[in-house]
């Protein structure tokens, strides 16, 4: 998608979720589809098959449950990890696995920092640094 037309359409839902924070997935895709054309239905079918290869992939653990077969994208291949011997290879696979982690856990201190505010376990920023109160000297 060009990057002119996601730009439009992600300023159109983030103006839908100032006047309401919850949306149905079916709402937001009708809307979408106003925007976008219409798919390639062979591209379709082969991600079809592709994602449901990803997700059987995703299963396979070693005796420990750990997950061990990973996907290396700049060769577009999946690796398993304890038996791979390429240090390359699982050195891509290790930068991926670091930079998910770390989007994965903005996101969850994101998401626990909302819910200390909700609670009211945390000071919101506004009441803590209010410019009308004076700091009494004593």
């Amino acid at each position: 998608m060009a990057k002119a037309k996601r730009k439009s359409i992600t300023s159109f839902l983030e103006d839908l979720f100032r006047s309401n924070p919850s949306l149905s997935i079916d709402e937001l895709t009708s809307y979408v589809q106003t925007y976008v054309e219409r798919p390639d239905v062979n591209k379709l079918i082969r991600q079809h098959y592709r994602n449901i290869t990803n997700r059987v992939i995703r299963t396979i653990h070693n005796k420990n449950g750990k997950r061990r077969v990973y996907a290396d994208k700049k060769l577009d291949v999946y690796v398993d990890v304890e038996h791979e011997n390429d240090i390359d290879r699982l050195k891509r696979i290790r930068k991926t696995l670091r930079y998910q982690s770390n989007g994965n856990e903005s996101a969850y201190k994101l998401v626990t920092k909302r819910l200390a505010e909700l609670s009211g376990q945390t000071v919101l920023d506004f009441e803590k640094n209010n410019p009308c109160e004076k700091d009494v000297v004593g």
